[in-house]
């Protein structure tokens, strides 16, 4: 866990500053306000999901799987709700808004998999379970 919370502290630092960097040089005309709220919002959900996943695999390694694919949906359904409600009350930036949240959810989606994968090198039993 604690593995975990600092490379995402360092991954989220060096996302906001590399997103810093393009927006005010490369993509000033893309920059948009809900990119911050977009980034706050993923960086939660990431980090929420992958801590619950974490005390599924502590206390009951047999609903690994199970808990990871209800925490995928769980965060879909909160992201579609998301980008939703940003899409119909922010209208004239919605292509900005939906690249850029796009973008997001797919760098976190793979920091996260990299720690997952971690989790079942180190428990190869689980990769074999039948439930």
């Amino acid at each position: 866990m604690k593995g975990f919370v600092v490379g995402f502290v360092l991954y989220t630092v060096a996302l906001a500053t590399a997103a810093t960097i393009l927006f005010s040089t490369i993509l000033i005309e893309w920059f948009d306000k809900l990119f911050v709220v977009s980034f706050v919002f993923i960086a939660m959900f990431t980090i929420l999901s992958y801590t619950q996943l974490l005390r599924v695999y502590n206390k009951r390694p047999k609903l690994f799987h199970t808990a990871y694919l209800f925490s995928i949906t769980a965060r879909l359904i909160a992201y579609l709700m998301f980008m939703v409600v940003c899409l119909l009350v922010f209208k004239p930036n919605a292509v900005h808004f939906l690249l850029s949240f796009l973008v997001l959810y797919m760098l976190y989606l793979g920091f996260e998999v990299v720690y997952i994968l971690r989790i079942e090198k180190k428990e190869p039993s689980i990769q074999n379970l039948e439930i």
